[in-house]
């Protein structure tokens, strides 16, 4: 028998009558702050022939909770690790380079207020270094539960405690997520993920002031963002991938529990239960596993409305139907909303989870060899390394000519979309996700496929397509990515993304590369230069970044489409207060805040000045710790009226290893559909896709494309020259 509880269907009634008067709310509750904290080992050597400790420290705060360490620098040489121990219940934890990584630079949490971190270093090891700059903890203040009782569908709270292993806490959020397939791949709300997140299972009682406390080491995995929406009410959703705990296992490893996603939706009335970690007003009981039942008070394309009691907290959880997820909740008050698990971009992100391996493009099979290239760049034509991180799947690797290794040579580099007031950043990096993301819709229809168009043993190109959809925009993607050697120390990376508007409507948006190359050749990437020589030149717009006086450790971006441009260093001020955000570092996040290039930063270089020539140096006037240096090309795009349904057009990107300026291959004008080293079938589909445009890349002569163009192409089939 089901039953509905009245005086919630009443008010889930009176709510619906008088939504325009009633604001949504997020249900995410973050816990701590952070503190600033200074502790340096320095660089420390162990010539000993067995591991030894090279660095002891206590870290107390006085009156915390519990304690979470943040790194700035875990320089760690093989068989060295960090090894952490609270003061209060004795639980450790253990770091190699690799876990340190997996943790994003991060501890697990502590209960307590105090740990001993220790630096072990690997027998005859040197080079190890161990930095803390801040620590998250949490101080107790006064007992008050969950102020305000946003969620709680009448005048009871029906909560009650559970115990179930397939949801989690996620931190440092204040949310929940949930297990839901055998990879141990999760689900929570897209307003939840950023930073380096922890999901803990297992959660024990709060203390007595509300503050919380934190389960065994054991009990606590590292995740990561696959996906993320935050979109508002409706659309609002993640995937994430959990790490391993310190016994090397996953959650489903662990405990061998889930909820499978649901293989349809509900209807009205359906009974539905919501399990997770909202705050509570008896303090023991706030932020840990609780459960209440209810019914589905409404259902539209994207969200479902639900009777059931929840507060803070439970922004992620996981709302089931017959034991299966068929939504994840997001905001109240009551009727509750919860995003459909069968949202079409949220269904496409989950086959994610796991991520498809990495697919490396390289211009020969030895990096050995000065001006080897590989680049592992996802679907989106973006690359990065964890944040917190020096390495991951999806970096670039560049050997510079001279007595260099190849090393990881950007942080982060992709396209930020931009059309009106829509914006999303292209890239699968969960950790820029995390920072920015986007709310629009946006899928892989094509997996990365790689080929050996040189037949030298070694992919060099790949291929792939991804939509983005939503409302009036919808747009295909395919492109095409190719590495080549270009000079004898110089790799050239070419991006081609032929961009098709599947509307009948016309389109104008912008997109913006962003590049931030650390260049570690110099074991410092705040010491980066920035410049440009391109003002007055005949050639593609470019600016570059390299390590100073060593243009060979360069990267130059260019684009025949390229438009305004920037270099950055971080703390510098473009316009000296007119306006514009100074230079940042990282991510951009300014340029995602301007929708665009900001006004101040147009065609302007740190150091040197608007459309000058010339480079930043690595410190230049107004440039602030730490001294981080980032590029950026902006490259408007229109398929516009009279273009008609369908109209294409191809936007390149190329990115020069090695230069300060673009060194392009030997002039083969008629690959000018997919850039892979021949004139082919991909080729000749553009000219024909191109018919009568001008400045498309397949406009040899000038004036349009047409016959003298499709001629040219006829007469040039094959491998390029």
């Amino acid at each position: 028998m089901q039953f509905v509880n009245p005086v919630a269907a009443a008010l889930c009634a009176a709510v619906a009558v008088t939504a325009s008067a009633q604001q949504h709310q997020t249900l995410d509750n973050p816990v701590g702050e952070f503190r600033p904290y200074e502790s340096d080992s320095g660089l420390l050597a162990n010539e000993a022939p067995a591991a030894t400790t090279l660095f002891r420290e206590d870290v107390r705060i006085a009156d915390a909770a519990w304690i979470r360490l943040y790194f700035a620098e875990a320089t760690l040489a093989p068989g060295s690790f960090v090894r952490i121990r609270s003061h209060l219940d004795g639980e450790v934890q253990v770091l190699d380079a690799k876990t340190m990584t997996m943790w994003g630079n991060t501890s697990a949490y502590f209960n307590g207020d105090a740990v001993t971190v220790e630096l072990v270093g690997g027998a005859r090891t040197d080079r190890n270094r161990l930095v803390i700059d801040q620590v998250a903890v949490e101080i107790p203040g006064i007992a008050a539960g969950g102020a305000g009782q946003c969620g709680i569908c009448g005048g009871a709270d029906n909560r009650v405690p559970s115990s179930e292993n397939w949801t989690s806490r996620l931190l440092p959020s204040g949310c929940t997520a949930s297990v839901y397939s055998e990879n141990s791949c999760m689900v929570s709300a897209g307003h939840c993920v950023g930073g380096a997140m922890v999901v803990q299972f297992n959660v024990p009682a709060s203390n007595a002031n509300c503050s919380i406390n934190n389960p065994p080491i054991a009990d606590q995995f590292p995740a990561t963002t696959i996906g993320a929406v935050n979109g508002g009410v409706g659309n609002d959703w993640s995937v994430l991938e959990p790490g391993t705990n310190n016994h090397g296992e996953k959650p489903y490893d662990r405990y061998a529990d889930l909820r499978p996603i649901a293989s349809g939706p509900v209807g009205v009335g359906t009974a539905v239960v919501l399990t997770g970690y909202g705050v509570d007003q008896t303090c023991t009981r706030s932020q840990t596993q609780q459960t209440a039942n209810g019914t589905i008070c409404s259902v539209t394309s994207s969200l479902y409305t639900f009777d059931v009691d929840l507060r803070g907290g439970n922004s992620g959880s996981s709302l089931t139907a017959n034991g299966e997820i068929i939504g994840i909740a997001t905001h109240c008050p009551c009727c509750n909303v919860a995003t459909r698990i069968d949202l079409a971009a949220f269904v496409a992100t989950r086959t994610l989870c796991p991520p498809p391996a990495p697919t490396p493009i390289a211009t020969g099979p030895s990096g050995l060899v000065d001006g080897w290239l590989l680049v592992s760049p996802d679907p989106y034509g973006s690359w990065y390394v964890p944040f917190g991180g020096t390495t991951g799947d999806n970096e670039d690797r560049f050997n510079p000519a001279g007595a260099f290794n190849s090393a990881p040579a950007a942080f982060t580099s992709g396209f930020f979309f931009f059309n009106g007031g829509q914006r999303q950043l292209l890239s699968r990096s969960g950790d820029w996700q995390g920072v920015v993301g986007g709310s629009l819709a946006v899928s892989v229809t094509a997996e990365n496929s790689a080929s050996d168009t040189d037949s030298d043993g070694t992919d060099d190109t790949v291929t792939s397509s991804f939509t983005i959809v939503d409302g009036s925009t919808d747009l295909t993607f395919d492109l095409t990515q190719h590495v080549q050697k270009v000079d004898t120390t110089i790799s050239l990376l070419t991006q081609a993304y032929v961009i098709t508007n599947n509307s009948a409507s016309p389109i104008d948006f912008t997109l913006v590369r962003t590049l931030d190359a650390d260049l570690v050749w110099s074991g410092d990437f705040t010491n980066d230069t920035v410049g440009t020589n391109t003002n007055g030149t005949a050639g593609e717009r470019h600016v570059f970044q390299g390590e100073p006086g060593l243009p060979q450790t360069s990267i130059a971006l260019s684009s025949p489409q390229g438009g305004p441009y920037y270099g950055g260093k971080n703390g510098v001020d473009p316009d000296g207060g007119g306006g514009s955000a100074p230079y940042g570092f990282g991510t951009s996040t300014e340029v995602w805040d301007a929708f665009g290039v900001p006004a101040g930063w147009v065609n302007h270089i740190a150091g040197v000045g608007y459309d000058t020539d010339g480079e930043s140096g690595a410190a230049p006037p107004g440039s602030t710790s730490p001294q981080d240096g980032f590029i950026g090309l902006s490259i408007d795009v229109s398929l516009g009226a009279g273009l008609g349904p369908n109209a294409s057009t191809t936007v390149i990107v190329h990115h020069t290893y090695g230069s300060i300026t673009p060194v392009l291959p030997e002039s083969c004008p008629w690959d000018c559909g997919d850039f892979d080293g021949n004139v082919g079938i991909n080729d000749f589909l553009q000219v024909l896709s191109d018919w009568g445009m001008v400045d498309s890349p397949c406009d040899i002569d000038g004036g349009g494309v047409g016959i003298n163009d499709f001629l040219g192409l006829l007469a040039n089939w094959g491998p390029c020259p």
